[in-house]
Order: structure tokens, then sequence, then C-alpha cells
């Protein structure tokens, strides 16, 4: 339908899309994910290498790579339907939390 029309650009800039968005919405979850660690670690309730924080980027590093871990494991051993699923729902519960 794109090339009948001539917008083949349009084609090209969806298939990008499509392919960088899960990337994407991985990045931010591994980002929230580790700030959630580094607060679990301010409140006691996990221990104090969770809280250690980068000197030169003021990231907590170790929330990160735990952070980065689990969800490595979990996206390698579940079936891409279900990861979906997952993102899904985790979308809709914190739509469902601002509210």
């Amino acid at each position: 339908m794109a090339g009948k029309y001539g917008i083949n650009y349009l084609l090209a800039i969806a298939t990008v899309v499509g392919t960088l968005g899960p990337f994407v919405v991985g990045y931010i979850y591994l980002g929230a994910g580790s700030r959630v660690l580094f607060s679990m670690y301010r409140s006691k309730y996990v221990g104090a290498k969770v809280g250690e924080v980068h000197e030169r980027y003021a990231v907590p590093y170790w929330a990160l790579i735990i952070f980065g871990l689990a969800g490595l494991v979990l996206a390698l051993l579940s079936p891409i339907p279900s990861v979906y699923y997952m993102m899904d729902d985790a979308v809709v519960a914190g739509y469902l939390a601002l509210q």
C-alpha cells in the first residue's frame, strides 16, 4: 500500500520504530527498576551494596546490574508473547496507580 501511494519512507520509519520500541521500553524499565532497588536500600530493605553510587556518574550501579540481570533472565526464559503481556500489565498497573 505504501508503494502504491509513493510513501515508502513511512514503511522504513515504521520498521525502525517497531524494531527499536521494545528496546526503549526495556531501557525505561531498567532505569525505573534500579531506582526502586536504590530506594529500597534507603529504606533499609536491602543491603548496603545495592546502594553504592558510582562516583563519576552518580548512578546506583549495583542496583542497575542486579535489575538488568534479573530482567535478562526473565526475558530469556519466557516466551516472547508473555514478555509483551507482562509489559502491558505493568503499564496498565502504573496508570492505575497514578489515578
